[in-house]
This record gives C-alpha cells, structure tokens and sequence, in this order.
C-alpha cells in the first residue's frame, strides 16, 4: 500500500510476501493497565511548559 496523500491499493508483486500486522494481544491487554498506561496517550516531546505539561497529564488521563 502506498500513501501520498491520497490512499491507493496496489497489488503485491508476483511472489512478494505481506508482513503480518503487529496488533496488540486484546487478551493480554484486558484488565491489563500496566499495559494500558505504556499506550495511552504518550507524547515524547521534551517540554518544561507548565500548560503542556498539564494539558499532556489531563489528555494520559482522559484516555485512561
């Protein structure tokens, strides 16, 4: 699949294997939140502003 904007299909080539999609184990991560918390909105950029600072805390916990 290729995107360039625009989201376009193209057939694999002759012989050409498709990588398996790395999903999360559901079974795992149910109940799980230890797991849970190293996936939920985590913004690596380093910052000292104190607002985005807050406003990273307030979105970790909304989608916690």
């Amino acid at each position: 699949m290729c995107c360039d904007g625009i989201v376009q299909y193209h057939e694999a080539p002759e012989g050409a294997q498709r990588k398996p999609w790395n999903l999360p184990d559901t079974e795992m991560l149910a109940g799980n939140r230890e797991a849970l918390e190293k996936m939920a909105w985590m913004e690596r950029h380093p910052t000292k502003d104190p607002e985005r600072l807050a406003r990273r805390e307030a979105n970790h916990k909304e989608h916690m």
